[in-house]
């Protein structure tokens, strides 16, 4: 059983079901500890700058008001984990582009209950893996010869072969057999090489494999989106997904490159 501790903020202008959370978080998840209950956007507002609270469950429709307003005033840097509780499936679905944890319909399911209370106590022991990395101090890296022996990455064609420097390299993408290259000219080539193989060759201070089909310059990295597993923005605008299995070490290399 995990150690890691929630504090938890419960938001529902319905009593019953008000109690209702309450009563399963003691019962059945030792891990949360309730710090205040709320009826309206505006005491929940109150109490989430009050309290902090890691995680909160929230009702969708609060005395003719919106949650999207609460959704909206939490910051990406707080990482509060939303749960969120409706009656009506489609509002859930609707509210998952606030990167919400999870949602429970009315009423309650325990086993739906367990299930999405162990989701956000993962999330959030991931993320803190996360902040421990980015915390921890560079290691001293010895020079790479790799960038000494490439100075170019080579493209096969059938009378030639095309050469293009690897500081304009912006993005490898993987196609099957094939890997499509962009430059930081927004020209794209495709290549009848594997992905695997430019890797092989590229400076690993100066590219970062990303996900299976994605290896990006990491100086033409403009910005990092933070959710689920998050993505990363070039230079041309291009967002590139980050796979999970990836993320930490994602993190890690861009807090050494001085990205973070």
């Amino acid at each position: 059983m995990t150690n890691t501790t929630l504090n938890v903020l419960i938001v529902d202008d319905d009593k019953l079901n008000n109690k209702l959370i309450n009563n399963l978080i003691q019962t059945y998840c030792p891990n949360l500890h309730v710090v205040g209950k709320a009826e309206s956007v505006e005491s929940a507002l109150e109490l989430i700058a009050l309290k902090s609270p890691d995680l909160i469950f929230l009702d969708i429709e609060l005395r003719n008001q919106n949650a999207v307003e609460i959704l909206k005033t939490i910051p990406a840097s707080q990482n509060i984990q939303v749960i969120l509780i409706t009656a009506h499936q489609k509002y859930a679905v609707e509210m998952y582009k606030y990167s919400v944890a999870d949602y429970l319909l009315k009423p309650v399911n325990l086993s739906a209950f367990i299930e999405a209370v162990n989701k956000v106590i993962s999330i959030y022991e991931r993320n803190q893996r996360l902040e421990e990395i980015t915390q921890q101090k560079p290691i001293e890296r010895p020079p790479s010869l790799t960038s000494i022996e490439y100075k170019h990455i080579s493209i096969p064609h059938k009378e030639h072969i095309e050469l293009i420097p690897i500081e304009e390299v912006l993005h490898l993408e993987a196609h099957g057999s094939y890997t499509s290259i962009t430059t930081v000219k927004n020209v794209k080539r495709l290549s009848s090489k594997l992905l695997k193989e430019y890797e092989n060759q590229l400076p690993p201070e100066l590219f970062i494999r990303v996900h299976n089909s994605h290896i990006v310059n990491v100086g033409g990295i403009i910005k990092i989106i933070r959710s689920r597993t998050g993505s990363l923005v070039l230079m041309n605008k291009t967002e590139i997904p980050i796979s999970a299995s990836r993320k930490a070490d994602v993190f890690s290399r861009l807090m050494y490159k001085g990205h973070l």
